[in-house]
């Protein structure tokens, strides 16, 4: 069996990967700026305990 059959590539991030991502850099603002609905991350953002500016 060929080990690089179980890899999946993909340009986008998952939501999860995105806020462990944030936490690891210690975002002190986030600003969202590629997504289909903005304002919905950024509250969802803001609930996870970042400060955000749209």
């Amino acid at each position: 069996s060929d080990e690089r059959s179980i890899l999946h590539v993909s340009g986008h991030a998952a939501v999860d990967e995105i806020v462990e991502f944030l936490k690891n850099i210690n975002a002190d603002l986030v600003i969202p700026v590629h997504t289909e609905r903005r304002k919905e991350f950024a509250k969802f953002l803001e609930e996870k305990g970042f400060r955000v500016q749209c």
